[in-house]
């Protein structure tokens, strides 16, 4: 067999997926992170183009409550812990706290619910407020409503949402 030149070679896209409370960075640029079916959990999506950094986190809580153990894994199960996760990782690859972008995708809300039961909203409002209060500007968001999405991108491109009846928006 005849191997040839990386140069003349094509990239082979392989995927992660990013379960619940879970967050990944990857410095390989044919890398692409996915998660599925966001419901009200929070994606948080944070890349380095210039670097070839990309990271997502899916914070399930707005925070841990009080006496609950994380489970095991789960390094970002809530806002604070998700976004703490995904910024050490992030950097811990190569990533410039100048240079990265960040994306917000998910915390859906399906029925009118108490507002201490709206974990969506609850999870965003935190993460909205945190990144606020660091100064880190959001690229672009895509939250809220009834509908279910899932998300992936990888370092070379902005987050690709993915809806349950297939149809798809670029951030």
């Amino acid at each position: 067999a005849t191997l040839l030149p990386p140069a003349n070679r094509k990239a082979v896209m392989t995927r992660i997926k990013v379960g619940k409370g879970e967050c990944v960075a990857t410095d390989d640029p044919a890398l692409t992170l996915s998660a599925d079916s966001l419901g009200s959990t929070l994606a948080i999506c944070l890349s380095d183009q210039e670097a070839g950094v990309a990271a997502m986190a899916v914070a399930v809580l707005p925070v841990t409550p009080k006496g609950m153990e994380t489970p095991e894994g789960m390094n970002a199960m809530d806002t604070v812990a998700a976004l703490k996760s995904i910024f050490r990782l992030a950097v811990d690859k190569g990533a410039s706290k100048g240079k990265m972008k960040l994306w917000l995708v998910g915390a859906s809300q399906y029925m009118e619910a108490p507002k201490d039961m709206a974990l969506g909203a609850q999870t965003y409002t935190a993460a909205k407020q945190i990144v606020t209060k660091n100064k880190i500007e959001i690229e672009g968001e895509h939250v809220g409503g009834q509908r279910n999405r899932s998300v992936e991108f990888n370092s070379a491109s902005p987050p690709r949402i993915i809806f349950a009846d297939n149809q798809e928006i670029t951030l």
